[in-house]
């Protein structure tokens, strides 16, 4: 079920999505007389999911930080990138309050889910503090701003923001990713192949990865043939 949850790609049968709706019905009934003994902890995780992802959560006393940002990961992996930030919104007021850990990881998909909707505000969110400390650590900053100027088309900009990020945090897979593209985005290809094998042989496995080594390797100025074989 998680792994269903986090693709939007894969849609739920008929039948399960009837069943699943009878359930979480039922669960909302027993919420409101506040009676879910018949509940184990893990149907009751799942049904807050729900209602957050449904915004039918106002004021439930039993919703807690780790129940919205598993909520919120779910969103941000099907598309949901309004849901996110508006959720999020929501919790800003009190992120002061939440353990540090769970309050870093909400807050960068809240920003990254910004950077995807192009938010003119994406600069001031980055820089966003709780009793004197950034909330994000640089290295996540710089790698918002360089995916942010990666999909704005600002290409030579998101180059510099995502090498600052590889500077501080060197084994930052995603800010090696996005760098790759976007030396593809600028035809740089040598400059895309060294980043594209370390993901490649780190995480062979990976069909992403496997086309970016791949795709570098063919169109680098003298393709290394024994490679691609």
């Amino acid at each position: 079920m998680d792994y269903i949850e986090r693709s939007s790609d894969i849609k739920k049968p008929e039948d399960i999505n009837k069943y699943l709706m009878s359930s979480y019905e039922k669960f909302k009934r027993s919420l409101s007389k506040n009676d879910l003994d018949e509940y184990c902890y893990s149907q009751i995780e799942q049904n807050l999911k729900e209602l957050i992802i449904r915004g039918e959560d106002k004021d439930n006393k039993y919703i807690y930080p780790s129940i919205i940002l598993k909520a919120v990961v779910i969103l941000y992996n099907n598309k949901s990138y309004l849901k996110v930030i508006d959720i999020c919104k929501n919790c800003i007021a009190s992120l002061e309050f939440w353990d540090p850990v769970i309050r870093q990881t909400l807050y960068f998909y809240y920003a990254m889910s910004i950077a995807r909707n192009r938010g003119s505000n994406i600069h001031e969110i980055l820089y966003k503090q709780i009793s004197g400390e950034y909330i994000l650590e640089k290295f996540q900053a710089d790698f918002i701003r360089g995916f942010y100027y990666k999909l704005s088309g600002r290409y030579d900009d998101a180059v510099k923001q995502l090498s600052s990020c590889l500077e501080i945090n060197p084994n930052y897979f995603r800010a090696r990713r996005e760098l790759v593209e976007t030396y593809v985005m600028l035809d740089e290809f040598d400059l895309a192949l060294d980043l594209a094998a370390r993901n490649y042989y780190k995480f062979h496995d990976n069909i992403f990865n496997i086309y970016q080594y791949f795709n570098c390797l063919i169109r680098e100025k003298t393709p290394d043939l024994e490679k691609i074989k």
